[in-house]
């Protein structure tokens, strides 16, 4: 259903000029800088929308993926992906929207160089809405011991 040329000329002229928009961009979350090879295990988060809305996580799918170019593929490599279903991601108390992410060594061993990672964590509830609830960049760095401890 479409509005007509004069409903939607009446919605506009409702509209506030100075009240905040409905959703805003999440804040950037700089992680840092961590060493290749390590266990990265991130703070614990609260998931809550653009809104600010806090999303309970009963039953819910937490994903975090990191991406050196936001062109590649989930499945390029070095993209890291970690999640409720496949591992890397649990949740500490649905109730509260707390989760934790933790990245393996596997996952950044064998970087060249110093890398830096975009990222974002989504969540997808039963209901079914999608949510990314966090992003922001993670840095990579070298190590001198490239073999597993």
């Amino acid at each position: 259903m479409s509005l007509n040329a004069s409903a939607f000329d009446y919605a506009m002229s409702c509209l506030d000029d100075d009240a905040p928009p409905y959703f805003v961009l999440l804040p950037e979350t700089n992680l840092g800088s961590v060493y290749r090879g390590d266990t990265i295990i991130l703070p614990i988060w609260e998931a809550r929308d653009q809104r600010g809305v806090l999303i309970p996580l009963e039953s819910a799918t937490v994903w975090f993926t990191a991406k050196v170019d936001l062109s590649d593929a989930d499945t390029d490599p070095p993209t890291i992906q970690r999640s409720t279903g496949v591992g890397g991601a649990i949740v500490v108390d649905a109730a509260l929207g707390l989760y934790q992410i933790t990245i393996n060594p596997s996952a950044t061993q064998n970087l060249e160089g110093n890398t830096t990672f975009i990222f974002d964590v989504q969540v997808r509830t039963l209901t079914p809405i999608t949510a990314t609830v966090k992003r922001g960049i993670l840095t990579v760095v070298e190590d001198v011991t490239r073999t597993s401890a």
